[in-house]
């Protein structure tokens, strides 16, 4: 994650290819640096980001954030890694990203989360009041298979949930987001 005054950038693996295609192995995590550098939205982080060269970087989710517009963008699109970069405006008020597009409904883990975010009382950034989404956010599940993930942090033999965070966005201050931090396993 890397964020300046106006827009905030978010880049995650992206688990979804159809194929065993020859795996890439440049890493991601420039690729938020690069799309904040000198950015003043997210049409302009994206700009940024289509002008780098991601042919041997590994497959990844891209969110970009401002205070009017949220765009999702990948190296990924229907399976395959491409070229030159996907990207789509996303108009939800709810995102979640897990390994492939956001809010996709074929994953079961964010299927159960979509659902449950509905019931709970939103937060309230205002008064720092997070907690019945930091409460379901930090319930724990083990899982086996992506298949067998129903929680948002995970614990496996393989993989596992290395960071919780939520994001508010602001439509009229500067800057326009308030991050959240919900649970860490990092340092």
């Amino acid at each position: 994650m890397a964020f300046n005054q106006q827009v905030l950038a978010i880049v995650l693996n992206n688990d979804m290819l159809e194929s065993e295609e020859p795996k890439a192995v440049g890493t991601r995590g420039f690729i938020a640096l690069e799309a904040t550098r000198k950015s003043n939205n997210a049409k302009t982080a994206l700009d940024a980001v289509t002008k780098l060269d991601i042919s041997e970087i590994r497959p990844f989710n891209l969110v970009l954030v401002d205070c009017k517009s949220v765009v999702y963008a990948s190296n990924v699109n229907q399976g395959k890694m491409v070229k030159k970069i996907y990207a789509m405006s996303l108009d939800q008020d709810l995102i979640l990203v897990n390994r492939s597009v956001p809010n996709d409904l074929t994953q079961r883990r964010i299927a159960v989360a979509m659902k449950e975010f509905e019931n709970l009382q939103e937060p309230n950034p205002k008064v720092d009041d997070w907690a019945s989404w930091t409460k379901f956010m930090t319930e724990e599940s083990f899982a086996e298979m992506p298949e067998s993930e129903r929680t948002l942090w995970l614990n496996s033999k393989e993989w596992g949930t290395l960071n919780a965070d939520i994001i508010a966005v602001s439509t009229k201050s500067i800057p326009a987001f308030l991050l959240h931090h919900v649970k860490s396993r990092l340092p």
